[in-house]
């Protein structure tokens, strides 16, 4: 892609916009698969959904198959652009725009990485295990994770002469990065962003996305009928997306041969992992909230702490550190005791003289020494302290 080829999709836009006909989008989709040979885009077309103008407005979805060598390659691509993005910013940072996302999702793996980051951030895994998950899960569960995250392409200001993603850099050398950065600051203006899209809380979808991916594998054919229609509904009602128009194959069917055997490694996973990876995960998709979701937007909004929340996590971890029985549930118990310390030292920069607040600083902060000087508990080997391990009861 060349400076000549910009000026033309430009100009393509710019008679797009004038006349409010979109029969361009074709001739547009053409010079794309003429400029990259290796994945075709099959369709591309304008979302005039309100819902789906509640976010960035443009997905670029790559969808993934695996070859013969079984290595991951995009099968072929969809592009939607909701109409409100058409409407506000003008044809030079369109083509910025569409450009940026097909450089993260299509010419570069930004988008794979990120689905391995979302799974990392959801279970802590080795990058070794993620790799393996990523490469062995069924097409379609990976491609619904991939969706999700096209979704939410991260889009950031482009600062040239610093270190930069790949696709970043294809833009500050086609040389439109100030279109693209003019871009970024009209959609924050004028666009009523849902929490779902803004940056802050990417981390937010991510760990929801990767930990339905585990819970998914966990289940198998049993429950993942119902888990894999949570995130299909969870993406719908969001995002309110016409690419299951396009892959309608984008579905789930039972069967019990849907993984690779190596990846059923994961029911491995040490119990005090799967438990704080099910209390940690960040689900605010049908208006309930964690404690660790009430955390992370007192973190965003700086707002006051909730006080009667705060002491009752501080009875549950000394409840989990009366019981804690080996030194990785320590690990786990510090970083929850530090976790609420980091929200309350980020509540008091801002507000150094509430008295209350600083009183349950110096409690966690107490909570770190009382938790490095208890000692493992001992464990005990009668007929009624017996327990079996997960997926064995009875």
């Amino acid at each position: 892609m060349n400076k000549f080829i910009v000026a033309v999709l430009t100009q393509y836009f710019k008679e797009m916009k004038a006349v409010k006909n979109y029969e361009n989008l074709e001739n547009v989709r053409n010079i794309i698969n003429n400029e990259i040979k290796e994945s075709q885009c099959i369709n591309m077309y304008i979302n005039d959904s309100s819902t789906a103008d509640s976010f960035y407005g443009m997905i670029v979805f790559p969808k993934l198959a695996l070859n013969t060598e079984k290595e991951l390659y995009i099968e072929s691509y969809a592009i939607e652009i909701q109409k409100q993005l058409l409407d506000i910013l003008e044809p030079d940072e369109l083509v910025a725009m569409l450009i940026h996302d097909i450089s993260h999702n299509v010419l570069t793996n930004t988008v794979l990485e990120r689905l391995k980051a979302a799974i990392y951030k959801s279970a802590k895994m080795s990058n070794m295990k993620i790799a393996e998950i990523v490469y062995n899960i069924d097409n379609r569960i990976r491609n619904l994770a991939i969706l999700d995250i096209a979704n939410r392409t991260y889009k950031e200001k482009i600062i040239p002469g610093l270190d930069m993603y790949e696709p970043d850099r294809i833009i500050a050398d086609l040389d439109i990065w100030e279109s693209f950065n003019s871009s970024i600051e009209k959609i924050r203006r004028e666009i009523d962003i849902e929490d779902i899209s803004n940056p802050d809380q990417q981390d937010i979808s991510d760990v929801y996305i990767g930990t339905k991916v585990i819970k998914m594998i966990r289940e198998k054919a049993k429950g993942i009928v119902k888990t894999y229609t949570e995130v299909y509904n969870y993406i719908i009602t969001r995002y309110d997306t016409k690419i299951f128009n396009i892959y309608p194959n984008i579905e789930v069917s039972e069967d019990e041969e849907k993984f690779g055997e190596k990846v059923s490694e994961i029911e491995t996973l040490k119990p005090y992992e799967l438990q704080f990876l099910r209390e940690n995960v960040y689900f605010h998709i049908s208006n309930k909230k964690s404690y660790a979701t009430t955390l992370l937007e007192n973190v965003f909004a700086l707002k006051r702490p909730n006080i009667s929340e705060m002491q009752k996590e501080l009875v549950i971890i000394s409840f989990k550190i009366e019981s804690m029985e080996s030194n990785y549930a320590r690990l786990a118990i510090l970083d929850r005791i530090y976790d609420n310390i980091f929200v309350i030292e980020k509540y008091l920069e801002d507000n150094p003289t509430d008295e209350t607040v600083i009183s349950y600083l110096k409690k966690f902060n107490d909570m770190t020494i009382i938790l490095k000087d208890t000692k493992v508990a001992k464990k005990q080997y009668s007929i009624l302290s017996i327990s079996n391990p997960v997926g064995y009861e009875g």
